[in-house]
């Protein structure tokens, strides 16, 4: 995981931090969404709603939502 924020196991067996869980839900309120790739994620949705700040917290939580977003495509 990236940082040391709480960790949180999924019904899967995935453990994942809390702020990865609460990034996905900030910028899918935001009308944003992140898709998996096989380098990371891409997100879909406007830029617009993107500030550099919010870039770098997707960096820093790069492997734990590529995980989550893996996890969800298999759910799908």
């Amino acid at each position: 995981m990236a940082t040391s924020s709480k960790t949180v196991v999924l019904a899967s067996g995935l453990a994942v931090s809390l702020t990865a869980l609460q990034i996905l839900w900030t910028y899918e309120a935001r009308g944003c969404r992140l898709v998996a790739t096989d380098s990371g994620f891409r997100v879909i949705g406007p830029q617009s709603q993107l500030r550099p700040a919010d870039i770098d917290r997707l960096r820093l939580h790069r492997d734990d939502l590529r995980e989550l977003l893996v996890l969800s495509e298999t759910l799908q």
